[in-house]
């Protein structure tokens, strides 16, 4: 514009910068023009397009060169992100299992996932992450099988959450919380430690996977179901609370021991 019409370089400026203006008023999907507009002119050089053009040049390559390693680098930040919240969700879930126990135990409500809003949040976010770290597969890099075999196999332990929630919203009677209190807490404490071992392995490839933990203790809680029902201990609306609880927690052990056979180095 200074060339074309014999503008001097100030007031070319004042009429780049002012027509990007308008249009970025005029269309905001446009506003980078200002923006652009200004890189452009700033700090000119003595051939005002002559700078403009080794600017754009420079734009170009710099844009090129960020496209190029975002591609590379967000695959690999999703990767890392993934596997922390993954291991995150799953040591939440962990301390609702115990405190669900637990409120069995001392005949209390218990607990809901939605009442632990940090439970859905690092749950969502490990799903976000995992879809991230899939959306460009870059094979040199390399791409990592095990955490998203983890992740198929957490998305399936979730689905025992509303299970839970739904189970725990009956009412039980001080008989049941008193018989299954016990052996429900040792399952729990158990999955616990389990889960703490997973979140390592999780977090840290080369951590070494925990021993599935859970059959034992749960089947003490059958055995003792089992007892009690053999021997007249529950009415006939206990039994069925009672059944729900133990198929409710047998689900919940059942996918924890998946999880951690998923974790065990490949012979």
């Amino acid at each position: 514009l200074a060339h074309a019409a014999h503008i001097p370089a100030p007031w070319s400026i004042v009429a780049g910068v002012g027509a990007a203006a308008c249009l970025s008023i005029r269309w905001p999907t446009l506003n980078y023009s200002l923006v652009t507009t200004t890189i452009l002119t700033v700090t000119p050089d003595a051939d005002i397009v002559a700078g403009a053009v080794d600017k754009t040049l420079a734009i170009v390559v710099g844009s090129i060169a960020g496209t190029l390693a975002a591609f590379a680098v967000l695959p690999l930040s999703a990767r890392y992100s993934m596997r922390y919240n993954l291991a995150a969700s799953l040591q939440l879930y962990g301390e609702l299992l115990v405190e669900w126990a637990a409120a069995v135990h001392e005949g209390r409500v218990r607990p809901r996932p939605r009442d632990t809003p940090a439970l859905e949040r690092t749950h969502w976010r490990a799903r976000d992450m995992a879809s991230q770290s899939r959306s460009v597969p870059i094979r040199i890099l390399g791409a990592d099988t095990q955490a998203h075999r983890l992740q198929e196999r957490i998305e399936e332990l979730w689905l025992t959450v509303p299970l839970m929630e739904r189970v725990g919203g009956m009412e039980l009677t001080d008989n049941v919380c008193q018989r299954l209190g016990p052996a429900l807490h040792d399952v729990a404490q158990a999955a616990r430690q389990q889960i703490d071992g997973l979140a390592r392995v999780i977090r840290d490839k080369g951590a070494k996977a925990p021993m599935c933990s859970t059959g034992e203790p749960f089947a003490k809680l059958d055995a003792a179901v089992e007892e009690a029902a053999s021997g007249g201990g529950f009415t006939a609306r206990e039994r069925a609370a009672v059944d729900l609880i133990r198929w409710s927690w047998h689900e919940v052990t059942r996918e924890l021991d998946a999880l951690c056979d998923a974790v065990q180095p490949e012979s």
